[in-house]
């Protein structure tokens, strides 16, 4: 690994206020052709606003917050995702002059997260994307967004990210996909999240809950895969079929509570009544999903899995 160069600046930087490090968060600056001292000079020469631990270029690794410190990086998410400020770490990856990350810069941002990775005893599961923690659309690395995650992530080790990744056949005859993204209504993350479960990649972006062609491309070709009525929308048949596929494929799993207080209900939804609740950090075992809600082992009832973690 590269040795690292530090600048630490004098700004744009806060307690972590007791919180341990969980998570490593990686980013890419968005700019053409920035190098790690560029944006350490950015970042040392006053209040930004925002911030990261290290800038990593295809020569150099600069460090610019201390890692016993919080940088400002991920607090769009407001800590949704269970991923914050307080209990990350923070890396950007410098872009050439295509607004690209090379595969240079890659491999030293991966050398790095190794060393990070051994040094706090963080599982691949929590290495993960600035998108992972506010759905925000970063790192936008490459063209091949999706892949190239799915990539960084076998050469840590992760066995948890899908294997097999399903190849969609482009649609051509629709551009306006309104109609379909009416029909799923509020259920399209909850589609997307199963698809991608299953290997479907809907445009690389993840369960952003935003209908488009790589969701509708992934739709229809998961109708035509498991004979469904093959018309792009989201109705009873293709959600009992995917939870079906779901269901044949995944075990049982360990989830960690994100919520201070999370209520366990007697059935899938809020719909149903409180059986009782369960804390932040508390750890339960799920043995079956539903609707973005997945059932304890223990009995109590259900819980919803958008505040918790997979550990």
């Amino acid at each position: 690994m590269l040795e690292i160069q530090k600048r630490l600046s004098a700004y744009n930087f806060s307690s972590r206020n007791g919180s341990s490090i969980k998570y490593l968060v990686l980013h890419y600056t968005g700019n053409k052709g920035d190098t790690a001292n560029d944006n350490a000079t950015y970042f040392g020469g006053g209040n930004r606003n925002a911030s990261a631990h290290y800038f990593i270029d295809d020569n150099e690794i600069v460090q610019v917050v201390e890692e016993s410190n919080s940088a400002w990086a991920v607090g769009d998410g407001a800590g949704e995702y269970g991923i914050t400020n307080r209990n990350s770490i923070s890396i950007e990856m410098c872009c050439n002059s295509d607004g690209e990350v090379s595969e240079k810069t890659e491999a030293n941002a991966l050398e790095l997260v190794k060393s990070l990775m051994d040094k706090y005893n963080i599982a691949t599961t929590n290495v993960v994307r600035h998108y992972d923690a506010s759905r925000k659309i970063c790192p936008n690395w490459s063209s091949n967004n999706w892949d190239r995650w799915v990539n960084f992530k076998k050469k840590l080790g992760d066995s948890t990210i899908v294997e097999n990744i399903v190849v969609t056949k482009p649609t051509t005859s629709v551009t306006d996909y309104s109609k379909y993204a009416n029909y799923v209504g509020n259920r399209c993350k909850e589609l997307q999240t199963l698809l991608i479960a299953l290997g479907y990649k809907c445009g690389g972006y993840g369960a952003d809950g935003k209908f488009g062609k790589g969701t509708y491309d992934s739709l229809i070709q998961f109708q035509k895969d498991y004979g469904l009525k093959v018309d792009g929308l989201a109705g009873t048949n293709t959600f009992d079929k995917l939870y079906e596929l779901i269901a044949s494929k995944n075990s049982s799993y360990k989830v960690k509570i994100t919520a201070s207080v999370l209520n366990v209900r007697k059935g899938a939804g809020t719909n149903y009544s409180i059986a009782t609740t369960v804390k932040k950090n508390e750890v339960y075992t799920i043995v079956e999903e539903k609707n973005g809600w997945g059932r304890l082992k223990s009995g109590a009832g259900w819980i919803s899995l958008s505040y918790t973690i997979r550990i």
